[in-house]
């Protein structure tokens, strides 16, 4: 029976992980959601295309990294997905 709470204690240690690296993915989703919102301010059609696009790009192009790793974003390559979904440049440097 000993191996039994070893294989429980297996199973929610990588359970615990696994929960963690969403937690992870979930909390990063929302905070670069927000920040994209803040840059759109009130133009409807940049927060119509953050709204419409965003979960796609973003799952596209976050990693939940490894064993050593935390979890990122590629962060030029979802911006890139972002503005060919809209078909705009709503985020694109203005300083180029």
């Amino acid at each position: 029976m000993k191996w039994v709470r070893a294989i429980g204690g297996i199973a929610v240690a990588v359970g615990l992980v696994v929960g963690w690296k969403f937690f992870n993915k979930f909390s990063m989703a929302g905070q670069v959601r927000e920040q994209l919102l803040s840059v759109c301010a009130e133009e409807s059609q940049c927060v119509g295309a953050v709204e419409k696009h965003f979960q796609s790009c973003f799952d596209t192009h976050y990693s939940f990294g490894g064993r050593r790793q935390a979890g990122y974003l590629k962060g030029d390559p979802f911006m890139d997905c972002l503005m060919e979904q809209s078909g705009a440049s709503y985020f694109k440097d203005q300083s180029q």
